[in-house]
């Protein structure tokens, strides 16, 4: 279920994903002279568990019911997270 937060002064929509990550949608501004009048609009992004310190901080903004426990230190991670990167090279080496 979608929940309003605010996030550096900006008003934000966050949803839970069904794979845990947090969608992060909000209005967005002209952000620079190459981007002209009628550029605005909506933007989104995942924020994913991997990405710890923001996932900790977009969750913690969540109701309490919809929060979930971070994943801890021996989560295995995407492939593109540090943790997915340490277990890559852990399988090659035991090959």
């Amino acid at each position: 279920m979608p929940t309003q937060a605010t996030i550096d002064g900006v008003r934000c929509t966050l949803e839970r994903l069904s794979d845990g990550a947090i969608c992060v949608t909000h209005e967005s501004q002209q952000i620079n002279a190459m981007h002209g009048a009628g550029t605005a609009g909506v933007v989104s992004y995942i924020v994913h568990p991997a990405q710890r310190n923001q996932y900790e901080f977009v969750n913690s903004l969540l109701p309490t019911d919809q929060q979930i426990a971070p994943p801890g230190p021996n989560d295995p991670g995407p492939w593109w997270s540090f943790a997915g990167a340490a277990r890559e090279k852990r399988e090659k080496d035991e090959e």
